[in-house]
């Protein structure tokens, strides 16, 4: 499918799924980084037709950003940004993380490997 079809099918290219949100993002554009070792961290600018959008309805809910030729990433909402307002839709910026990026929020966990129970 070339590009002018895409334009006119009445799908986007990129989708955004929010889990248990009542949020529907139109994604514009979006920035990803991933590397050997490291938590994955995307930021995806979209507008949507709700002004005002609740942290609770987006922050610490699992999400897919879906791109049309097939690749998917799935993570956790860990931000959320308010960007502009227009007439008849807002926009926002969010990053899309990996669960472990959470662990760098918290000074109080640790991973015992090859270690039983009575060793630690």
């Amino acid at each position: 499918m070339d590009n002018w079809s895409a334009l006119f099918d009445g799908q986007t290219r990129y989708c955004l799924d929010i889990n248990d949100s009542t949020v529907k993002p139109d994604v514009l554009r979006f920035r990803g980084r991933e590397a050997l070792s490291e938590p994955f961290i995307w930021d995806i600018e979209f507008t949507s037709g709700q002004a005002n959008i609740p942290p609770e309805q987006v922050l610490m809910k699992y999400a897919s950003l879906r791109m049309r030729g097939g690749r998917n990433v799935h993570g956790m909402v860990t931000r959320l940004e308010w960007l502009s307002t227009s007439k008849d839709q807002s926009r926002y910026r969010l990053t899309l993380s990996s669960r472990l990026a959470l662990l760098g929020y918290t000074r109080q966990c640790a991973v015992w490997q090859n270690q039983s129970v009575p060793e630690v």
